[in-house]
């Protein structure tokens, strides 16, 4: 057969066996899922066959049949062809229409075709496997005794020429590969975790959120030792590993035997034996294929191979089979056993693993990966039940039974978004952390310390300078820019990486606002003195970033997640205006598999310690849930996302959430305010929120405006405990607009607002039934106090005073009249049902020059009821 066409067609139904009957009456032909063949061996393969001259008949399907690994080879004899041709009028039909195309890859991808894959006996299993995996002896030998031929990224800049680093594009380097095993070493950042799961004592789940490097750590891991790498789920979003497993999982419903659902309770036993049966058929298929392929490769590997090198290109070849050995072996060759039966491939599965062991030292210990396990916890949910069939199991608890009942001498490690709670059939006798099971692993790696990240970025953009004050201003502030909006998973960090290794430096912080503007709908602002400077990107430039800063928060749109949003919005509101960002509900586990929240803390079963503090997904969720008001996607709104705002502990949150949006600059004070006494001169004029950023050169302190979907900092609020607390954040805010101060300070809320030229400070107090949290340490849960149902005396501190933004000749005036500027302060009641006494606000405004003001509550309301429909009436419970 031509040599080219070396990756097979998929072989249909999953057990191998197929009804002549239904294939008989049923006139239409499907075609396989997926056709692993390249175009050009199709081309070839057809060139060859046409220049035999071959008339649709018996002849040329025997000859099509031999051209094809995955088809039995019985049918590549003249005579079964025969029989096979007359029988079936709709291959006949088929022949025909190809010979007169001259296109045959109809004929090799039809369903129809491929599903003649039941073997007579084991040793057709064994000569079809056997075949199939000798037409890649000559490319595993030149690939174990060669140079293993990955791609590399080539630098468009001289600056990065000394850097070798594999790329996954044309466009990108990947940095998920680069000096794999280094991290695992001594003093690596992996160095202590690494052990940890890749330990013979126990099988490992991983769990974390997406990006947080949890790939890189069983990369690392399996460089070192020796392994298995199967991808549950491999396309653009994670395109490393055989498509084996994943193919194997997708086609199991193809199966005519297979029921998807399996009913609780009154199940029919039959149904549940059947879909087992079906499910280790196929998943075993995948694994003797990968042992045999290890076998042939660790036979072909020279003598005088270092052992890590070894290594080093099994894991490889498993990552890349179709770039270093011309088509994904394991796909192809596992097709070939499409119709072997159980008995033959266990009896298989020892034999060659036995063999293997004996090829390797005594006290080796080998290890199945399996990546991306999220994809196995959401497919075939009602198909499979638990161990005492009360419960229903995902995919995942089948393919963990078929390799734990193997009985190997091998450790499982089970990596993805999921939790994994009740992904094994007997999760209750035997839990996670029990003796000899089961262990969870959460810390995979993320930069939540400034050195650590300051360190990855410069050892590539930077790697000849060893500390980071050696660095001239502009590059500093690029690493300081890149804590304060990247700081977090390990991929945030990674794809800024990558767009400086690819664009350069000249425009590094317009590469940095790109991304995190097109991924959140949020702008940076903090860079604009250096924006100014730097070239614009070019639009093709823009496009590619797009596909490094995909965040979807709109997830929370999707049907079954409403209870979500609840818990996603009272945990943004406390992390982005009080830097508390512990995730305290029930469903922290779940916001850390939604993307939204990650894990910090102990290594091993560290959950109590869950977070929701990354700066690009805490402004992704910001923005999104700001935009929700009206319609998101043309769909009513959802309900209600915090219903008891009543009962809230961050009160105050919500409403410095609702004075950002207010404090827009597009709508008149006195439209949201109402004033007691004489309104200000500016009442008719329209405010911006505003934040003070530094100082010039003259000492002068300079401001720029905060809106809801740009700022200088990823932070709205602080909540100062002491009074030098509070005092410091008055003297440098640092971009962060709202101040809940300390209890002894006196108003709720402090922040600047801009009024034409004027820079006016804002003091809040909140009353009536809305509630606020007061603590030292500021607990996700605590007891809380009601507001206070009285206006304080002088919601102008005396310590506020001396920031107030006065011009000299103000300054001048303020001194004769030793009293301040009243233009210069604006304090603000919000009270909620019912406003404080009239005769109260009158005797405050004329108590004190500076203007007082009642938040217009029915436009609080309404835009809160626009979020959150029954915010209203839970309000007022």
């Amino acid at each position: 057969m031509p040599k080219h066409l070396k990756r097979g067609v998929d072989a249909g139904d999953a057990t191998g066996s197929y009804d002549r009957k239904r294939s008989k009456s049923n006139p239409a032909i499907g075609t396989i899922p997926y056709d692993g063949n390249a175009d050009e061996d199709h081309i070839l393969s057809d060139e060859a066959i046409s220049r035999k001259n071959f008339q649709p008949g018996a002849e040329l399907l025997a000859a099509l049949f031999n051209q094809c690994t995955t088809l039995n080879p019985k049918y590549g004899r003249v005579q079964e062809a025969t029989a096979l041709y007359n029988e079936y009028p709709q291959i006949r039909d088929a022949l025909k229409k190809a010979c007169e195309e001259r296109n045959f890859r109809s004929i090799r991808t039809l369903d129809f075709i491929h599903a003649f894959m039941k073997f007579d006996s084991p040793n057709d299993s064994r000569r079809a496997v056997g075949t199939a995996l000798d037409r890649y002896q000559d490319n595993l030998r030149l690939y174990a005794e060669g140079d293993v031929n990955l791609k590399a990224w080539i630098p468009t800049s001289d600056s990065y020429a000394h850097i070798n680093l594999p790329s996954k594009s044309s466009d990108f380097p990947d940095l998920l590969l680069h000096e794999l095993g280094e991290w695992s070493q001594d003093g690596g950042v992996m160095a202590q975790t690494v052990p940890m799961v890749f330990s013979p004592e126990h099988h490992t789940f991983v769990f974390n959120a997406s990006g947080t490097g949890k790939t890189r750590l069983l990369l690392d891991g399996l460089v070192r030792k020796w392994g298995f790498y199967f991808a549950c789920a491999t396309d653009l979003q994670s395109p490393h590993g055989s498509f084996d497993l994943t193919f194997a999982i997708k086609l199991l419903s193809r199966s005519k035997r297979f029921c998807n659902t399996v009913s609780l309770g009154n199940a029919d036993p039959t149904d549940i034996i059947k879909n087992r049966d079906i499910t280790e058929q196929s998943l075993l298929k995948v694994w003797l294929v990968r042992l045999l392929v290890f076998e042939r490769f660790l036979s072909l590997v020279p003598r005088t191979m270092p052992v890590d090198e070894a290594k080093r290109r099994w894991l490889f070849l498993q990552l890349f089979p179709s770039k270093l050995v011309q088509s994904d072996v394991f796909s192809v060759v596992s097709r070939s056993l499409s119709g072997a039966e159980i008995t033959f491939m266990k009896a298989m599965i020892t034999e060659t693993f036995i063999n293997i062991k004996q090829r390797l030292p005594c006290d080796e210990h080998l290890f199945a990966v399996f990546d991306e396990a999220q994809y196995a916890t959401k497919t075939y949910n009602e198909a499979f039940l638990s161990e005492d069939f009360t419960e229903h199991r995902p995919v995942l608890a089948e393919i963990i039974a078929v390799w734990e009942n193997l009985g190997h001498d091998m450790t499982l490690v089970v990596s993805g978004t999921s939790p994994f709670t009740n992904v094994r059939r007997n999760s209750r006798s035997s839990p996670i952390g029990s003796p000899g099971g089961w262990q969870l692993f959460t810390s995979t790696g993320e930069f939540s310390a400034r050195e650590s990240q300051e360190k990855y970025i410069m050892r590539y953009i930077w790697p000849s300078v060893k500390v980071k004050e050696d660095l001239a201003h502009r590059d500093q502030s690029i690493l300081d820019r890149a804590w304060r909006w990247f700081r977090g998973r390990h991929r945030f960090t990674s794809s800024y990486i990558t767009l400086l290794l690819c664009f350069g430096l000249r425009s590094a912080h317009r590469l940095l606002n790109m991304p995190f503007t097109q991924a959140t709908n949020y702008t940076p602002i903090d860079g604009a003195g250096f924006v100014d400077h730097e070239p614009e990107l070019k639009a093709t430039v823009k496009d590619r970033v797009k596909t490094l800063s995909q965040i979807k928060a709109n997830v929370l749109n999707d049907d079954g997640l409403e209870y979500f949003k609840k818990d996603a919005f009272d945990t943004l509101l406390r992390s982005v205006f009080r830097s508390h960002g512990i995730v305290s509900t029930d469903n922290r586990d779940e916001l850390v598999s939604l993307g939204f929240a990650h894990i910090c803390g102990p290594p091993i079963a560290g959950r109590n310690d869950v977070r929701m503090d990354e700066p690009i997904m805490l402004m992704a969720l910001a923005t999104w849930f700001n935009s929700l008001p009206g319609t998101v996607n043309s769909a009513p709104q959802p309900k209600s996302y915090i219903s008891m705002i009543s009962r809230h502990p961050n009160a105050n949150d919500v409403m410095a959430c609702y004075l950002l949006n207010a404090f827009s600059g597009e709508t008149r004070l006195d439209k949201f305010i109402k004033f007691a006494g004489p309104k200000p001169s500016w009442a008719s004029e329209s405010a911006e929120l505003v934040t003070i950023v530094g100082k010039d050169n003259t000492g002068t302190r300079t401001t720029c405006v905060i809106t809801p979907t740009s700022g200088y900092s990823p932070s709205f609020g602080i909540q100062p405990t002491t009074s030098t607390e509070t005092s410091r954040w008055l003297e440098n805010p640092d971009g962060v607009p709202f101040c809940f101060p300390d209890e002894n300070f006196g108003p709720d809320i402090i922040f600047l607002i801009k009024v034409g030229e004027r820079r006016i400070w804002v003091c809040v107090q909140t009353m009536g039934r809305l509630k606020k949290r007061r603590s030292s340490t500021r607990p996700p849960a605590v007891q809380r106090e009601a507001f206070s149902s009285e206006i304080r005396s002088n919601l102008i501190p005396p310590d506020l005073m001396a920031y107030a933004f006065e011009k000299d000749d103000e300054r001048r005036r303020s001194k004769r009249r030793k009293t301040m500027n009243p233009d210069l302060f604006l304090r603000l009641i919000a009270s909620y049902p019912k406003p404080p006494k009239a005769t109260s606000l009158r005797e405050h405004a004329a108590e004190y020059p500076y203007p007082l003001g009642l938040i217009d509550m029915t436009g609080f309301v309404n835009a809160m009821s626009a979020i959150f429909p029954h915010f209203n009436d839970d309000l007022t419970k």
